[in-house]
């Protein structure tokens, strides 16, 4: 298990060296940030999906730690806007997240926060 951690910490580094710090834009009421994770995981999953039907043993592990290092990197920054907007997460807490309204014709990053988005 130290290898795999090992190897999904060294992922995240490479990650980070290429994309920077690629948080704190804010669009649709949801961190841009996370948003683009989801769609990163979607990619690397179908690239284990791929290893898998090769059969490239290789190949998988390495999506695989990709997945993982990507994953963890959408957890980061689940807590960094968590910890911005005051709410507290707890491991394995149901507790939902409030929802958060970008003003309209203000910047991404001024956000009011509200019990119900409005349309």
């Amino acid at each position: 298990m130290a290898r795999v951690i090992e190897n999904i910490i060294q992922e995240r580094r490479r990650q980070t060296e290429k994309w920077g710090n690629e948080k704190g834009l804010l669009k649709d009421g949801f961190p841009w940030y996370i948003k683009t994770k989801v769609s990163v995981l979607g990619e690397e999953f179908g690239e284990i999906c791929r290893a898998v039907n090769d059969k490239d043993l290789e190949n998988l592990y390495e999506e695989t730690i990709q997945v993982a290092a990507v994953a963890a990197a959408m957890a980061e920054g689940i807590l960094e806007w968590a910890n911005q907007i005051g709410t507290s997460i707890s491991s394995g807490s149901q507790k939902p997240l409030p929802s958060v309204q970008v003003v309209r014709g203000q910047q991404w990053e001024q956000l009011s926060l509200t019990n119900d988005i409005e349309s």
